[in-house]
């Protein structure tokens, strides 16, 4: 009895250890390491001018892979992500600074107030200077 303990003990180590050596899952790691290590770096600089070549090109995919993958990854869009990081610092800002709409717009990466003051709208359901009152 104890033959066929041992012989499935060492078997279940070595399905581990493959397992683990397994390119594929070797990839799959690096790559979420990579899409983590972007996202956190959205997360650091949502003003910046980001476009999907660049984000792509950091993650060592091409720009169609990369939507998937981040997609896939976060349940959101890069685009909608970015977007959401945006809208999450200018409400920081509002609250917490006397800044003008116009400059917050600017340092959160919006194209324009008109874009901004839109965006927000229809992620608040209020207007920048509304939110901003309450």
């Amino acid at each position: 009895g104890y033959e066929k303990k041992i012989s499935a003990v060492i078997l279940d180590m070595l399905v581990e250890i493959s397992r683990s050596a397994n390119p594929k899952t070797a990839t799959k790691r690096r790559s979420s390491e990579a899409f983590d290590a972007l996202r956190n770096e959205l997360l650091n600089s949502p003003g910046y001018h980001w476009t999907l070549s660049e984000m792509a090109q950091k993650t060592g995919y091409s720009v169609s892979r990369f939507c998937t993958l981040y997609k896939h990854i976060f349940s959101v869009s890069p685009q909608n992500d970015i977007l959401n990081m945006r809208i999450m610092k200018a409400k920081n800002l509002l609250q917490h600074t006397d800044n003008s709409i116009t400059h917050i717009s600017d340092e959160c990466g919006f194209s324009s107030v008109n874009h901004f003051s839109n965006s927000f709208k229809k992620a608040t359901n209020l207007t920048p200077l509304q939110y901003r009152k309450r």
